[in-house]
């Protein structure tokens, strides 16, 4: 009951801070065009890298260190102080390795948008002060929570007043910042004044640790951005491929969370039951994760394939085909993602194998890097999606080499294909139902029913064992609220 409800948190947040965002997507795809959309997707990708390699690791730091002190106040507030230090540091290093970035870059594709890049670098400053991480760490999620949501629906509200026309780039870009930059300023006011004590300044105990979690943010986020950038190889009109891209990954985002979600809120059950020595039953429990991930997995990757076209068409506009092609292309992520975060996020991790999760991140992004190169200049955007599929393929490869001692091969055979099948026959159903058919919600609405009517009564026929599992959740919700008067 309670993983359950962990997991149903953590969806409900995660979801809340992604299909926000979906609104003023489809209003600006409409408004700005695929150009416009790629142009302002790359200005502000761009700025995204440099704070998600030097500032991200540190917030991550912050996060685990100050949630690992929860009782303990004293080396919480040297923990805050002596972060939010290091985090100026590295932001004043941001904004130099930035600028010579956009010196270096000024003679190549950037002098047409050098204007916009320069709007975008003001996410810089956003980034220092972000202290989601403070508030994370010390159990008060629901400020982050209220002040993702406020400075989202703040951005749609401005958007609508001040977005009206295709050339209303650099007044998006604008808002973005000046929203980002206040909201989370805001958060400074809330600052416990027992935080602000005199600390005594140790940033190099911290430091050593900065470059391992610099290492660990490899992974999906930073395929995806890496995507994005590397589509300027592409000789004709990159700025229409990185809209569709970005366009796909935002969309595809949705399934992403709700795989992730299953590995990140069992883990603490997992650490349970090894630090009491229980490791059956952890091998148990790393099993029923595993097939959790692979059912809700396959279950996104066929819908995906089966709904993305017409439904970019609708929602979008039918000049961004290319996005549910993308889409289709990118929709093996959905299951490999959710593997690696069972192997890799939590039997390898828990096993103190983080060297290993750490080479197989950077084998994967080394794969990304590689093929993105040599695909992106022939194959635009196909070429990047094929990259970042090859990459997380090449990490799910690795880390169940390294979980070799303990993954059944035989039991994950078995379990992936009846998912598998149950995926393919949802598709059929999904695509007969859009064929020939004219885009509209409607018709998105009625594949997504029938298409889980028909995958829940297969893997029902199969008698999974995800079945049983339901059963029995469904009952125990029905004895609490019993319990608690609420079904009479």
């Amino acid at each position: 009951m309670r993983i359950l409800q962990a997991y149903i948190n953590r969806v409900a947040y995660e979801l809340t801070t992604i299909i926000i965002p979906l609104v003023p997507l489809t209003y600006l795809a409409h408004i700005l065009g695929p150009n416009g959309v790629g142009i302002i997707a790359w200005s502000l990708t761009s700025v995204e890298l440099f704070v998600m390699l030097f500032l991200h690791p540190l917030s991550l730091l912050g996060q685990l260190t100050l949630s690992n002190q929860r009782q303990d106040l004293p080396a919480q507030i040297q923990t805050f102080g002596n972060i939010l230090c290091l985090r100026l540091i590295m932001t004043l290093v941001t904004v130099g390795l930035f600028f010579w970035y956009y010196q270096t870059s000024a003679g190549w594709f950037i002098r047409d948008y050098a204007h916009e890049l320069q709007l975008a670098s003001g996410l810089i400053i956003a980034g220092f002060l972000d202290i989601s991480w403070l508030y994370q760490g010390t159990g008060r999620r629901t400020n982050v929570v209220l002040q993702s949501s406020f400075s989202k629906i703040f951005l749609f509200l401005f958007v609508l007043l001040f977005v009206k026309t295709s050339t209303d780039i650099d007044a998006y870009i604008i808002l973005v910042v000046i929203i980002q930059i206040l909201t989370n300023l805001l958060m400074w006011f809330r600052i416990p004044n027992a935080f602000w004590q005199k600390i005594r300044l140790r940033p190099q105990r911290y430091l050593r640790r900065w470059v391992p979690m610099m290492l660990s943010v490899a992974g999906l986020q930073l395929f995806y951005v890496i995507g994005r950038l590397l589509l300027p190889l592409y000789p004709l009109d990159f700025e229409l491929w990185v809209g569709y891209l970005d366009s796909a990954i935002k969309l595809l985002s949705v399934g992403t969370v709700i795989v992730i979600s299953i590995g990140l809120t069992t883990l603490p059950k997992f650490f349970h039951l090894a630090n009491h020595g229980k490791f059956d039953d952890m091998l148990n429990h790393m099993n029923n994760v595993l097939e959790n991930v692979t059912a809700f997995g396959m279950a996104l990757m066929f819908g995906t394939l089966g709904m993305a076209s017409g439904l970019t068409q609708w929602f979008l506009g039918v000049e961004y085909l290319r996005v549910g092609q993308l889409m289709m292309a990118l929709s093996p992520v959905l299951v490999l993602v959710g593997w690696s975060t069972v192997l890799g996020g939590q039997y390898l991790r828990v096993a103190g194998k983080n060297t290993l999760v750490t080479l197989s991140m950077l084998a994967g992004l080394a794969t990304m890097l590689v093929f993105g190169v040599l695909l992106v200049p022939n194959h635009a955007g196909f070429g990047a999606v094929v990259a970042i599929d090859l990459a997380q393929l090449v990490i799910v490869i690795m880390q169940a080499f390294f979980a070799r001692q303990v993954l059944s091969w035989h039991l994950f055979f078995k379990i992936s294909w009846q998912y598998l099948l149950a995926g393919a026959v949802m598709w059929l159903a999904v695509f007969i139902i859009g064929y020939r058919q004219i885009p509209a919600p409607f018709i998105s609405f009625m594949q997504l029913v029938i298409g889980t009517i028909v995958y829940v009564g297969i893997i029902w026929a199969l008698r999974s064992p995800l079945i049983n599992d339901a059963k029995q959740i469904l009952r125990e919700y029905s004895r609490f609220y019993r319990r608690n008067g609420f079904l009479k």
